[in-house]
Parts: C-alpha cells; sequence; structure tokens
C-alpha cells in the first residue's frame, strides 16, 4: 500500500513538472515560428518575460483539456500537435504575406485551399498531405494503443477550470492595468509584442465589435445631433458623373524602397498621376493580404480596428446582415452599382456579401469572356478596361464601378519567371527576397500599362468619369517597415482623376474616410456613417474614433438608434454579370449538343436536365458537348461554373423536344 502511494505521489509530482515544461517547450518552438529568429526569440524572453509567462499560462490551460479525458497521453500529444502545427503554420503564412495567423484564416480555409497551387509546388502540396494525413494516422493509432485510466473528473475540472480562470483574470488585470491592449491594431505588431499564443487565442474569443461601455440611445441621439441633418436628395444630380473606384492588388510606389534602384521606372503612368493629379497617403487596415478589408473599409466607412483580431466581416456579420455604403449612398441619385474582379466571384463568399453591401451586379472572372493569364496564373488586369466600359453601356443611369484588379498578387516565384525580363532590380534593402521583388515589379509595371490604357479609354469618353486609384495593401515580399521611407506598412497611395475638369483635393487619410469623402467632394451626401465622416472636424480625436465605434456598433450589432429600429437597407437582387448570358438556340445531332447564345466563357458549362456536361467553349456565341443519348424531351440551360465547381448562375431553361 504505501509502495502505490508513493508511486501515485511520484506519477502526480512527474505530471506537475512534466506539462509545465512541456509548455514551456512547445512555446519556445512557436514563438521561434512566429520570430522566424533565434535572436528575436532570445530579445523577446529578456525583454518582456511576463508576457513570455502568459503565453506559456494559455499553453498550459490547454493541455490540461487533456486531464478530461481516460486517454489523457492521447490528447495531450494532439493537443501539443496542433499548438506545434498552428505554429508552423503561422511561420508560412508570414512569409507568404506578413499577416500572421489567425483564427479568421481557418474560417478562409476553403479559399486557402484553392490557392495552394499558386504558392506550393507540387511536391510540396503533395508533402503537406502526406505529412497531414501521417499525423492523424498516428494519432489514431495513439488514442486506440493507449490505455484507459482512471479519471477523477471533479478533481480534473477543478483543475482545468482553475487554469483558465487564471489564464482569464492575469489578463484581464493586465488589460486594466494597461500592460495588455484591449484590441490590436496592428496584427504585425501585436504578434511580435504580446507572442503568438496570447495573440491566436485573442482572435478565436474576439469577433464582431464589443459593445461600447458609454452605448446607449441616449448617447446614439447625443452622436446624431452633431450631424446635420441629411436634406432630401434627387434621384439624379444633374451632371453628375460616373464613379469608378479601381482597387489595385499589392500596389504601392515602389520606388519608396529604401535603397531601390531599378533599370526603369516600374509605375512611370501611375508616378505621373500623382504628380499631375490630386494624390495622397491612405492609411489601409493589412499588409501583404487581406484585400477584403481594405475593400469593408472603402465601402462602408467602417473601420476595423474595432472588430476582432484578422477577423473578416465578409465571413462574420456580413453573412446575415446588411449595413450602409457607398453603393447604397449612391442608389438614392439613381446610380447603378457594379462590381468588377478578374478573379472567381466566390473568393471571401463576395458572390453573396455583395448584394448585402447594395451591389446590382457582380461580374467575376466567369463572365468574363478570353481572359489572358500570367506566368503565375492570375489573369490579366488588361481584360478589365473593356468590362468597366461594357458595364458603363449596359445601363441608362449613371455608374458606380467597383473593381479589383489581380495581376500583382503574390506568390512572387522566388526563381525569375519568363514574363520578369523587362524591370531589373539594380539594388533593393538589405534582406528583401531578390527574386520576388523582380517578379514583383515586373507585375507592377503590367498593371501600370493597364492603368494608362484604362485612362486613355475614359480620356475619348463622352460621359462624365472620377475615377479613384489607390493600392489595397504593400506586397508580401519579405518588407520591414525600416525599408520603407515613410516607415509604415500599412500606407499605399491614391490619385484622383476625371475627364471633365473637376477639382479635386486629396489629403492623407483612412481607408473608411475615402469614400465620403469623395462623394463630399462631388457634393452628394450619403447615410449617417457617410456623413458623420463628411462633418466630423476633427477626424485624428479620440471623441471621433470612440463616436464611430458606437455608430459601428449600433448599426450591425445594437438596437439600430440611428434608424429608429428598423435597419433601412435591403439587401439587392444581385445579377451576375454586367450583360446577361442567354441562349439563342440548342441544336442536338450526331450524338453531340450544340448551344448557341450570347455573353458565353471558358467557365460555361452545358447542363441536360440538370447534369452537367463536359463542354468545349468555342467562342463566346457557341457551346459544345458530347450529348448522352436522349429519347425523351430534355431541359437545357447554361451555367456559370467556378473553377472549384461552384455554380454562380444559369441562363432560363430552354425545352428541346427529341
Amino acid at each position: 500500500m504505501k509502495k502505490q502511494r508513493r508511486d501515485a505521489i511520484r506519477h502526480i509530482a512527474w505530471r506537475i513538472v512534466s506539462l509545465p515544461l512541456l509548455s514551456i517547450a512547445i512555446f519556445l518552438i512557436v514563438e521561434f515560428c512566429n520570430r522566424r529568429s533565434f535572436e528575436r526569440l532570445f530579445l523577446f524572453l529578456t525583454e518582456r518575460p511576463a508576457m513570455c509567462g502568459i503565453n506559456v499560462m494559455i499553453i498550459l490551460a490547454t493541455l490540461l483539456f487533456s486531464e478530461l479525458f481516460p486517454r489523457r497521453r492521447a490528447f495531450l500529444s494532439a493537443i501539443a500537435i496542433l499548438w506545434i502545427g498552428f505554429g508552423i503554420t503561422n511561420y508560412i503564412v508570414i512569409c507568404f504575406r506578413v499577416q500572421p495567423f489567425t483564427f479568421a484564416d481557418i474560417q478562409q480555409l476553403r479559399d486557402g485551399i484553392a490557392l495552394m497551387t499558386v504558392y506550393f509546388k507540387w511536391y510540396q502540396i503533395i508533402l503537406i498531405f502526406v505529412a497531414g494525413f501521417a499525423i492523424v494516422a498516428g494519432l489514431v493509432l495513439l488514442f486506440t494503443k493507449v490505455k484507459k485510466r482512471r479519471v477523477d473528473y471533479t478533481r480534473s475540472a477543478i483543475l482545468f477550470v482553475g487554469a483558465v480562470m487564471g489564464c482569464m483574470l492575469t489578463c484581464t488585470l493586465s488589460i486594466n492595468a494597461g500592460y495588455l491592449p484591449r484590441r490590436f491594431e496592428n496584427l504585425v505588431v501585436a504578434y511580435d509584442e504580446y507572442g503568438f499564443a496570447y495573440c491566436f487565442v485573442n482572435s478565436i474569443s474576439q469577433f464582431g465589435i464589443d459593445k461600447p461601455v458609454d452605448y446607449s440611445g441616449e448617447v446614439v441621439t447625443n452622436i446624431l445631433e452633431e450631424i446635420p441633418e441629411e436634406e432630401p436628395q434627387p434621384t439624379a444630380l444633374v451632371g453628375a458623373p460616373n464613379v469608378l473606384f479601381v482597387q489595385l492588388e499589392s500596389f504601392f510606389d515602389v520606388n519608396n524602397l529604401v535603397g531601390s534602384r531599378f533599370s526603369e521606372n516600374p509605375i512611370p503612368n501611375y508616378t505621373e498621376l500623382m504628380e499631375k493629379w490630386p494624390s495622397g497617403e491612405l492609411y489601409v487596415p493589412s499588409v501583404g493580404g487581406g484585400t477584403a478589408n481594405t475593400e469593408f473599409e472603402i465601402l462602408t466607412g467602417m473601420c476595423l480596428d474595432f472588430f476582432g483580431a484578422g477577423e473578416y466581416p465578409y465571413n462574420t456579420v456580413l453573412q446575415e446582415t446588411t449595413c450602409e455604403t457607398i453603393c447604397y449612398n449612391l442608389a438614392a441619385y439613381d446610380y447603378v452599382s457594379t462590381a468588377i474582379h478578374n478573379y472567381t466571384g466566390t473568393f471571401y463568399d463576395r458572390n453573396s456579401v455583395y448584394s448585402r453591401l447594395g451591389f446590382d451586379h457582380f461580374v467575376s472572372l466567369e463572365y468574363i469572356p478570353d481572359a489572358k493569364y500570367n506566368s503565375i496564373g492570375w489573369c490579366s488586369d488588361s481584360v478589365l478596361t473593356r468590362e468597366m466600359i461594357k458595364a458603363m453601356r449596359a445601363t441608362e443611369q449613371r455608374d458606380f464601378i467597383f473593381t479589383i484588379t489581380v495581376q500583382t498578387h503574390g506568390k512572387y516565384a522566388d526563381t525569375l519567371l519568363p514574363d520578369s525580363d523587362r524591370i531589373q532590380v539594380l539594388s533593393a534593402p538589405e534582406n528583401i527576397y531578390f527574386e520576388q521583388l523582380t517578379n514583383y515589379v515586373n507585375a507592377l509595371y503590367r498593371t501600370d500599362a493597364f492603368i494608362k490604357e484604362l485612362l486613355d479609354a475614359f480620356t475619348l469618353l463622352d460621359e462624365p468619369v472620377v475615377v479613384v486609384f489607390y493600392g489595397d495593401h504593400l506586397p508580401a515580399v519579405g518588407l520591414d517597415a525600416d525599408m520603407l521611407k515613410d516607415g509604415n506598412l500599412y500606407e499605399t497611395q491614391y490619385v484622383i482623376w476625371n475627364n471633365y475638369g473637376a477639382d479635386f483635393t486629396a489629403e492623407n487619410m483612412e481607408a473608411y474616410q475615402l469614400s465620403a469623402n469623395i462623394l463630399g467632394q462631388m457634393g452628394m451626401e450619403g447615410g449617417v456613417i457617410c456623413r458623420y465622416h463628411q462633418t466630423a472636424a476633427d477626424k485624428h480625436s479620440k471623441d471621433y474614433l470612440e463616436q464611430l465605434e458606437i455608430l459601428e456598433y449600433d448599426t450591425l450589432y445594437g438596437n439600430l438608434e440611428v434608424y429608429d429600429g428598423v435597419n433601412p437597407y435591403q439587401a439587392t437582387e444581385l445579377t451576375m454579370g454586367s450583360v446577361p448570358i442567354s441562349i439563342d438556340s440548342v441544336t442536338m445531332e450526331y450524338g453531340r449538343i450544340l448551344v448557341e447564345g450570347r455573353n458565353f466563357t471558358e467557365f460555361s458549362r452545358i447542363l441536360v436536365n440538370d447534369s452537367m456536361l463536359d463542354t468545349i467553349y468555342v467562342d463566346s456565341g457557341a457551346l459544345v458537348a458530347i450529348l448522352p443519348k436522349q429519347e425523351e424531351t430534355v431541359e437545357v440551360c447554361v451555367a456559370q461554373v467556378s473553377s472549384e465547381k461552384r455554380e454562380l448562375g444559369r441562363t432560363d431553361v430552354v425545352v428541346v423536344e427529341p
């Protein structure tokens, strides 16, 4: 009996020692992945020991979850492997896009898998899946082989809950004391200052906007009283221009790189635009990736700093509700809103979210005929000029066209590509990825050529047009803040151009202020948030941001006090494509089916009795497929299908007799 007691005491003592040691080991591994150097890891350990302790506590609390299960060792191994897997994933993500790995990226898993062939070579993809399969198989084996033990559920629950509560109490006290922030305004800095475990757990627990302490109907009313009441708006504004926003993927003035020299300016047209037309600095919410979040701020006028760490509102709140946007604001002036993007329409769920942002049409890659692609596989931006002109000609009213480019999207290959021989990088900041930078600036050069082509077309247009160009974020080419002349990883540039002689000004501003600013300069008003930005006296004050947070919370999560409790924005019936795809005739003979019509693309597929056929794209007016033997009346239609086999829309059905 004494021996059993001694063995039990030794076992408990070993677990008391081993679990903290395992937590420390996991912490060191994931933090090395987070910082990617032993030197930076050492600095974190020596300069912020208390923060290191908080990270170890968080990991330890998750490991103690295994105490609740009879197969404790198996669960313990699974949790440890999960932490290390997250750490390695963070290492890879930072290398590819600068912005660290958050829980929101797990929500984007489907879109991430679709991009694997861009960011990884096939042998790497195979190795990733083999490694994943091996880990899962090993864990399954472990769970079947490990012997069950008797669990004291009361003691284990107290231990686990106590650890979790201890972490929560420590973090809460640290936040109240000012040692930890309530939210992360800069994820890159946050992961560096506070550690991976703390930041990643925060990205799990924080979604949406927390209820502001001062939120109440009375406070909202006081804010509204400071905003001039919206004047009755005409259904059309005489002489109003078409408004075009062009969001340039990973685009910035590459000449701002410290010590950089190129064989020629990679962006000659954009440089000339910035010199001759109003331009300024635009402060965006992400770096290296996160196009949809810059998009969100531009369209809604809402600041993402108030949301959860790394959150994509497209994947959370906008799955359920609408909100004020520039689309709805311009609809009051009888504008038609069209989004154009030369990439798949399902990315970031744009094909469904855009209806809740007030768009009338969405032209995605699946609706762009005869697209051309670069050596990586991204669609050329040059196709966008004709699509923007086509969208404008398809409507009788004035147009708001929101275009997102893709040609300069990463990954930028670490070997020189065949189409990267125009611009040579003569010098660049130390530690930057030289080959990646060369590939990037050559892609930049081609997007810059698209800008000239677009403006040449609009110069000849017989309708007034104002075009706003801006970069959505800096590229993932290994940039650090000290490599930039302005020292800001979240700064891009914007330019305002027009073809009708209007005078615009361009001050440095946040992305969420841009739309209201442009509308204000055209003499247009909008909803509450738009007018709030237009009338705020000091857009840098603490009160300005606190009141904006209250307005955002109220319109998305609160009682809709600003709208007297009723959301005035109804989701639109989003039409895919700016022009309809239609069938003119169907011919079935000799074991094949010929469908003739209009506006077909390479993504058009023939459906017979709702069964999709392998379809050959002949041209925009004809599709052909092998026809299974049919002896009865059939129903034929054409669907637009993404590369992930997701249907985006289909034509009316044509009934064909045998």
